[in-house]
C-alpha cells in the first residue's frame, strides 16, 4: 500500500478495562448488484470506485466490543469496520433529515393538506408536472 494515500488517526489511549479496536484500511472494490450480499447491500452505493480508506483506532469497554462482535456476526457484516462505517452513514443520514425537518419547521406555513390539495398533487404526478 502506498503510504502517501494512507492517513492514520489514533483515538486516545485505551480506557481502563477497554480493548482497542483497529479499523483496518481497505480498498473498496466495485460490487455488481448480483454479488451484493446482506452485509454489502448497505455499502453498495458507497463502493462505486476503488479508494484507500484511512485507519482509526477506537477504544471500547469489553461490553461494547462484545456488542459490536454480536452485530457483525448476526447482521451479516464482514468486519467490525463495516459495521462502524454503516453506523456513521446512518448518523449522517439522521443529521441530514433533522436539518431538513428543522428547515421545514422554520419555513412559512403552507395551505391545508385537504382533499383538494391531494387531488392537485395526484394530477401533477400523473402529468409529470414538477412545478
Amino acid at each position: 500500500m502506498d503510504s502517501r494515500n494512507c492517513h492514520t488517526t489514533t483515538a486516545s489511549p485505551a480506557e481502563p478495562g477497554g480493548l482497542p479496536i483497529t479499523l483496518e484500511p481497505e480498498v473498496a472494490q466495485p460490487v455488481s448488484r448480483w454479488q451484493a450480499t446482506r452485509g454489502d447491500l448497505a455499502n453498495f452505493c458507497h463502493k462505486h470506485y476503488s479508494r484507500i480508506m484511512s485507519t482509526m483506532n477506537i477504544s471500547l469497554p469489553d461490553s461494547l466490543k462484545a456488542y459490536v462482535d454480536e452485530q457483525v456476526a448476526g447482521r451479516g457484516f464482514g468486519t467490525s469496520s463495516e459495521y462502524v462505517r454503516e453506523l456513521i452513514r446512518k448518523d449522517q443520514d439522521r443529521q441530514h433529515l433533522r436539518a431538513l425537518l428543522l428547515n421545514g419547521a422554520g419555513s412559512a406555513p403552507a395551505g391545508p393538506a385537504d382533499k383538494a390539495y391531494f387531488d392537485t398533487l395526484r394530477s401533477r404526478v400523473r402529468h409529470g408536472d414538477r412545478g
